[in-house]
């Protein structure tokens, strides 16, 4: 018993002791809670200060920059000054010195960097300005008094000049007048001689009127005489002409009869004479004597061959205009009885107006009709075969002579084309070839046939291939031909 009351009497005592304790230690920490608020506040309203002490400290040290920068001293750029110029312009303390420092400034000339201009340098660049004004004022002074140096001799020169020019147009004066003297006497001279001219001269007209009379009446005889005599050389040069430029072609054949309202006709050319079908002829007005230069009535091909001496041609084109009968007479450049006619083909052949050469559709022609080809000068300038004596025609291209509006490169094509072209002709004059134009070969040789051939290969036409209509073909009846059913044997 005695054990637990000490026991709990020690517990109680250390509730209690722990009670002060605890009281002690909240009393404690309230009290060091407030010092430390107080604390917080001072502290604050310190750094506040120091925050505006150091903004004031900041402020005087720009401002002294500033000022610096005013006299030049310290490395500030034109950005810099700028700044700061914008920087306390609207400053109370130096509003008055910024303003003042810019009225100094402009006394520097514009031309002065904005890095050289400040306080410091502007005295001296005054003073600099101010001597360089004196040099100047010197300058002028001395040019100044040159100048007057200069006037005062002009002046004395040019009073001199006018002195001695008085005097000249005195001297001139009486010199125009002796001349005047002299030029009346001359005058009454040249007037004496000028009545002894014109009497000469009226005798002179007259017989020189007489002489005139004389000389026109003998021009007109004589224009008279020059008339009669270019008559009579026109005359003996058309002869002339016809004797050295024989007309060789000659008609192949006669028509003997005609058919069929002129459609149809019959030659005396046949087997013996190596005619083939297909064969073109013109037919020539049996009164033509000049056969190469007569136009053809109409052309004609051979479509049958009969006998030796006979055959069967149809009309091409047939013009009731120009009727066909009996004795006309039949030709072509290409055909001769018992031989082939040898052509030679120089420069383009142009048949169709297209610019673009037909060389083919010539050969063809050429070769239907029932001639060959012997020679050829192609306008590239190469040359194939060999022309002889034994070549008839010398077939000439479009392009052996230009336009008036033909351009500078198409003439200097042509110079270059001229020669070799002059080497084949004059090689065709010296064989005996005759010369024919392209358009002319055409109208003996062209019929309605040789409209419808169709150039191949580099020269093909889209246009000769047209996209004909679909044609679906008929449908079947069922009927069924003899030669296709089975057969079945007799009984």
């Amino acid at each position: 018993m005695a054990v637990r009351d000490r026991n709990l009497f020690a517990w109680q005592a250390y509730v209690i002791t722990m009670a002060f304790l605890s009281v002690a230690l909240l009393l404690g920490m309230f009290f060091l809670w407030r010092s430390h608020a107080d604390l917080s506040t001072k502290l604050d309203a310190a750094n506040e200060q120091l925050s505006t002490a150091t903004a004031a400290v900041r402020k005087s040290d720009s401002r002294v920059e500033r000022l610096k920068s005013m006299l030049g001293y310290g490395e500030n750029s034109v950005e810099d000054m700028e700044r700061m110029q914008s920087e306390f312009q609207a400053d109370e303390s130096l509003s008055m010195v910024e303003k003042d420092y810019a009225e100094a400034m402009k006394l520097f000339a514009p031309s002065v960097p904005a890095n050289e201009k400040d306080l410091m340098a502007l005295p001296m660049y005054l003073l600099n300005t101010v001597r360089e004004r004196n040099v100047d004022i010197d300058t002028a002074r001395q040019r100044e008094a040159k100048l007057t140096e200069e006037k005062t001799a002009t002046v004395q020169r040019e009073t001199k000049k006018a002195e001695d020019a008085v005097a000249a147009q005195k001297k001139a004066e009486a010199d125009l007048e002796q001349t005047r003297v002299e030029h009346a006497k001359m005058l009454a001279e040249v007037n004496k001689q000028k009545d002894e001219a014109v009497a000469k001269f009226g005798e002179y007209k007259q017989m020189l009127d007489s002489k005139m009379a004389a000389v026109t009446n003998e021009l007109k005889n004589t224009t008279a005489t020059a008339d009669r005599q270019r008559a009579a050389i026109d005359d003996l040069t058309d002869k002339l002409a016809q004797y050295e430029n024989p007309d060789f072609a000659a008609p192949q054949g006669d028509i003997i009869d005609v058919a069929n309202g002129g459609t149809v006709v019959w030659i005396n050319l046949g087997k013996e004479d190596g005619l083939r079908e297909g064969v073109p002829f013109s037919v020539i007005d049996e009164s033509a004597v000049n056969i190469s230069e007569a136009k053809p009535k109409a052309q004609l091909i051979v479509n049958r061959v009969f006998d030796a001496h006979l055959c069967q041609a149809t009309v091409q084109d047939y013009d009731y205009r120009k009727t066909i009968m009996k004795g006309d007479k039949v030709y072509s450049p290409a055909w001769r009885p018992g031989r082939k006619v040898g052509f030679a083909l120089v420069g383009v052949m142009d048949v169709n107006g297209d610019g673009k050469d037909d060389i083919n559709q010539i050969r063809e022609l050429i070769g239907t009709a029932g001639g060959s080809i012997d020679a050829e000068i192609s306008p590239e300038g190469t040359s194939t075969g060999q022309m002889t004596y034994n070549t008839s025609w010398l077939v000439l291209g479009t392009d052996l002579s230009l336009p008036e509006n033909a351009s500078d490169e198409m003439r200097q094509q042509q110079a270059a084309k001229a020669t070799q072209y002059a080497e084949f002709m004059k090689l065709a004059r010296q064989n005996g070839v005759q010369q024919i134009s392209l358009d002319k070969l055409m109208g003996y040789l062209k019929t309605k046939s040789s409209d419808r051939t169709i150039p191949l290969g580099t020269r093909t036409r889209a246009d000769d291939f047209p996209i004909g209509k679909r044609v679906n073909p008929p449908a079947s009846r069922g009927s069924v031909s003899d030669i296709y059913t089975p057969r079945v044997a007799p009984k």
